[in-house]
């Protein structure tokens, strides 16, 4: 096939990848937005509102590990269809649930189906670009973009009185997606001469996955509970508190859009790691120093956004560059070990915060830990295979 027949098809691919980025944003930001009406609705304490994104995490972390071997061994729409139809189906099981347990079943479902499609652009992307760091990146600004809108979404629909419409929007552009997916021949960006069923390097896989558990809690955790802690400890508006999911997003966007789009570093990723854990501990310390102030402590979301933003997507480019054989696999155990961390730190913050505040402490304790994590990893070497293999097509 000529290079002209690839182009379009391959830019086809990513605007369908970027789509459904958009489409994972938005959606992920509806249980942290709508956390007070979840609670309310099945009478769950406020401090243990995080069940409800424990549920969905499970749901992620099954995706994510199976989804790993799924797209080094299956047509790439295949898993990518059954993504999206998942978390359709999850959502409008969200939007009916009679009880808490059909509730927690939905978003388990919603989860498998997130954990699942997003796995896939994430490693196709890195592997046929020649920048992986840069297009990386660029892909997850769709992310952001959603997850700044998602929750304005949710603001209008409280508006009008009924929030559960916002799960009904997602769940139908979800479910309408599939059929573009399903009709678009999708490469999986497999090097066909490099080893994709290759042990597992647990010397490599061990660091990034507990710096990604730490990430992936602290963002969780962040996205959940902004809301509570500007309601209840800066005494902001709804309409306010609801901002605060928007403005964290709109700091994680820009800074995975900068990294996108600046491909000359001067710094390597795992210095970049390094940077971006430091802009995560002080923006949370600009929280808790100026709890009481809703315009500083939306500030520090921001700052905290800037951070958090870059650490998965330069952890997978990591992970290409550290553990290139059965790159697939490796990328979907260490998303769905790193997920655990999702499941259980936002619930443990919850518990923190006590029903009073947002339990944000806990978030500057555990960037510590991810920093000792970006040491060990800064360490590590590519092994000499990775040298010869490109990651261009």
């Amino acid at each position: 096939m000529s290079t002209t027949q690839q182009q379009p098809s391959r830019r086809l691919v990513s605007a369908l990848f970027f789509l459904g980025f958009i489409l994972m944003g938005a959606s992920i930001t509806l249980i942290g937005a709508t956390i007070l009406q979840l609670t309310e609705r099945f009478a769950v304490p406020l401090a243990n509102g995080g069940i409800f994104s424990t549920a969905h995490s499970i749901g992620v972390v099954i995706g994510l590990f199976f989804g790993g071997s799924l797209y080094d061994r299956l047509p790439a729409r295949l898993p990518l269809m059954a993504g999206l139809a998942a978390t359709g189906i999850g959502l409008i099981g969200l939007t009916v649930a009679p009880s808490l347990w059909v509730a927690l079943l939905s978003l388990g479902m919603w989860g498998l189906g997130f954990g699942t499609f997003l796995l896939g652009p994430n490693v196709i992307i890195a592997r046929i670009s020649p920048n992986p760091s840069s297009a990386v990146n660029a892909l997850n600004v769709g992310f952001g973009v959603g997850a700044i809108a998602g929750p304005q979404v949710v603001s209008l629909m409280l508006s009008l009185g009924n929030e559960r419409i916002a799960y009904v929007v997602f769940a139908v552009i979800a479910l309408a997606l599939t059929v573009p997916i399903i009709l678009t021949n999708i490469p999986n960006g497999r090097d066909e001469t490099s080893d994709d069923s290759g042990p597992l390097n647990w010397r490599v896989l061990a660091p990034l996955c507990l710096l990604i558990f730490f990430g992936l809690g602290v963002e969780v955790g962040m996205n959940l509970w902004i809301v509570p802690q500007l309601e209840l400890v800066a005494g902001a508006p709804s309409a306010v508190s609801i901002l605060g999911v928007s403005i964290f997003w709109v700091g994680m966007t820009t800074s995975r859009g900068l990294a996108g789009v600046v491909t000359a570093r001067p710094l390597s990723d795992e210095n970049m790691m390094l940077i971006y854990i430091g802009a995560i501990a002080l923006g949370i310390s600009i929280v808790l120093s100026f709890s009481t102030s809703a315009l500083i402590t939306l500030v520090g979301a921001f700052v905290f956004g800037l951070g958090a933003g870059p650490v998965y997507p330069t952890a997978a480019v990591l992970l290409l560059k550290l553990h290139p054989q059965a790159f697939g696999t490796a990328s979907g155990v260490m998303g769905s070990l790193g997920n655990v961390g999702a499941i259980i730190l936002p619930w443990l913050q919850g518990q923190v915060g006590g029903g009073t505040s947002g339990g944000m402490i806990q978030i500057l304790a555990l960037s510590a830990v991810m920093l000792g994590a970006a040491l060990i990893i800064r360490r590590l070497e590519a092994p000499p295979a990775a040298t010869g293999m490109s990651p261009a097509r």
